[in-house]
């Protein structure tokens, strides 16, 4: 179960590449690009029973990105524990 202040990796999707560009938007260029399928470092801020929390995403660069009801899996849109394969 996840709980408040854990590290889990979390898959970006199309959905949240968009909104990332729209955040970046007008801000000095100091991130690498974010595209769909990467993984980044986030920690969990909120949980809503079962696997579905919210996390605060950790991204290349100087910004974070808020991922709101987001289940454990292994697809785009989802956390995942972290291991070695990453």
């Amino acid at each position: 179960m996840p709980h408040l202040g854990a590290t889990v990796i979390y898959q970006l999707a199309s959905y949240d590449v968009d909104q990332i560009s729209k955040q970046r938007e007008g801000q000095p260029r100091t991130f690498n690009d974010a595209r769909e399928t990467c993984r980044y470092p986030a920690i969990v801020v909120a949980t809503w029973g079962g696997t579905q929390v919210n996390l605060q995403v950790f991204l290349d660069g100087n910004d974070t990105y808020w991922a709101t009801s987001r289940q454990l899996g292994d697809e785009p849109g989802s956390w995942a524990w972290p291991s070695s394969d990453y």
